[in-house]
């Protein structure tokens, strides 16, 4: 696991340099780069504000905010309802199914 974390810091890290090269003359990478970086590749976005902090740089945290939310909320509705397995499949029909079921019997008669 922790390789894997390191793994993840390193190619984070080499995302974020290059992401400094779309970083405007105020020195404020966009909150859109910084989810880019915490959700596609696992950046921590605490490393990436430390990072830039470090360059004397920040980010748009405002921004990053509103793109997380906007993924909570993209997740939340995608959350599949409690009365539905997970295949998707709603539990009340799967029963009412069930319970008109005719077993398939051979014809005597074929």
């Amino acid at each position: 696991e922790y390789t894997l974390f390191s793994k993840t810091l390193d190619d984070g890290l080499k995302k974020a340099n290059r992401y400094l090269d779309n970083i405007s003359e105020s020195g404020i990478l966009s909150g859109e780069l910084a989810f880019k970086l915490y959700d596609t590749y696992g950046f921590p976005f605490e490393l990436t504000l430390e990072y830039l902090e470090d360059e004397g740089m920040t980010v748009d945290k405002e921004e990053f905010e509103k793109y997380m939310e906007e993924a909570k909320k993209v997740a939340k509705e995608r959350k599949i309802p409690k009365n539905e397995k997970m295949c998707g499949a709603n539990i009340k029909k799967t029963i009412q199914l069930k319970k008109n079921y005719i077993p398939f019997t051979p014809s005597i008669h074929a």
